[in-house]
């Protein structure tokens, strides 16, 4: 293995020829942001304290790693496990990363894990790996709301994280993001006492570039699954929105700003109607024609699938297309509003390999977010109540 610019390469002898495999960022990382290298091949850091160290003073503290990060790339691990909790009271008081070259390696906290409350993240680096860490922002006493993992990252990837109780979008990847991957990550109960319980924004501003979210689990949230658009009239990101589970939305899950352009590829994702009862799956933005472009099939190996019964019943959803009307949902159709649905799928690098629908279901259900082994109690209910038809979307921490 050789490193050129600092991305690790693999070369191949392939019939007295020389073939250049760029590695992974770790074993089964999809999408664009997959060839990420963050820290690799850096130092290594060790969190050995809770400590919120707001300031970034505080050896041995997760941010004082953060701050200090070289240039030449940084691991950090964990030889602690738990919550460090910062009280955000205002917008600045998050924990933050505009560098490049990093890895956050949550997987390697002992026990329960590495959660961060109180405050949302902002993540505005290049060649960032994110994996295995729970940030819950919850309600604070100034009013100021947080999302949970704020994006705008480059050749990035987030991978097992879980976003909870968030008081704005859970992850959203916006303006100068590029390239990038979230997947096999929780979104779920958002806080909806504003009626901002939302789940991600993808309105990346640079044209042509790609973004992937794949294999998460959205629950309890009220929109805003996704919600997509360029919003400065410029093309925007292509996005692989695929094998992810919706689960009890109001009304719409995704749609589109007005106006406003998207390019997407829907594939194999599962919709389960619950509690709040959320009907269509995607809006367009009643805007210009064409704006708002969609991929989708109904070949079973691709198609999205549909739960509206609420029976407590998984894997009983109908496969929908652009002109499907949802049989236990007052003649509500799957898609709404003014779509372009394209024929050809948009070429997005790293995506896939896709599975059914169904079979991203049950690969979600159990093995999407921080800590997926070893989940803990609140995690793992809401993974939970998708096969049950439980739960609702909540106000704060006092109405669930």
């Amino acid at each position: 293995m050789l490193r050129f610019h600092g991305v690790a390469v693999l070369l191949v002898l392939c019939h007295n020829s020389v073939v250049v495999a760029q590695l992974p960022a770790f074993p089964g990382a999809q999408g664009p942001g997959a060839t990420a290298t963050g820290g690799r091949g850096g130092d290594v850091y060790h969190v050995t304290t809770l400590d919120a160290d707001k300031n970034g003073v505080v050896a041995g503290s997760l941010q004082y790693g953060i701050n200090t990060a070289p240039a030449s790339g940084r691991t950090i691990v964990f030889d602690v496990g738990g919550t460090i909790f910062l009280d955000g009271l205002t917008a600045n008081d998050r924990l933050r990363y505009g560098n490049a070259n990093i890895t956050i390696a949550g997987q390697t906290a002992p026990g329960p894990g590495i959660t961060i409350a109180g405050t949302g993240t902002k993540w505005t680096g290049e060649n960032i790996i994110l994996r295995n860490i729970t940030i819950r922002p919850n309600r604070n006493a100034n009013g100021t709301t947080h999302d949970a993992f704020d994006l705008q990252v480059k050749n990035s990837i987030l991978d097992h994280v879980s976003a909870t109780w968030h008081t704005d979008e859970g992850i959203s990847i916006t303006d100068s993001g590029v390239n990038s991957t979230v997947q096999y990550s929780l979104i779920g109960e958002g806080l909806n006492y504003g009626g901002h319980s939302y789940g991600s924004i993808i309105a990346t501003e640079v044209n042509g570039t790609s973004h992937s979210f794949n294999h998460n689990y959205y629950a309890h949230n009220n929109s805003r699954l996704p919600r997509l658009g360029s919003e400065l009239g410029s093309t925007g990101a292509v996005l692989d929105w695929s094998n992810n589970v919706v689960y009890n939305w109001q009304s719409r899950a995704g749609y589109s700003g007005t106006n406003q352009h998207s390019r997407s590829n829907f594939i194999g994702n599962y919709y389960i109607k619950g509690q709040n009862n959320g009907t269509t799956a995607f809006r367009g933005g009643d805007d210009i024609a064409g704006y708002t472009q969609v991929y989708q099939t109904t070949d079973p190996a691709f198609a999205n699938k549909f739960d509206d019964d609420k029976d407590d019943q998984l894997h009983d959803g109908i496969v929908f297309g652009p002109s499907t009307t949802l049989p236990n949902s007052s003649g509500q159709k799957a898609y709404a509003g003014d779509l372009t649905f394209v024929s050809t799928p948009f070429t997005i690098p790293g995506a896939g390999p896709y599975e059914t629908a169904d079979v991203a279901l049950d690969r979600v259900l159990a093995y999407a977010g921080a800590n997926w082994a070893n989940r803990n109690p609140i995690d793992q209910r809401i993974f939970d109540s998708a096969a049950t038809n439980a739960g609702k979307i909540i106000n704060d921490l006092t109405s669930g």
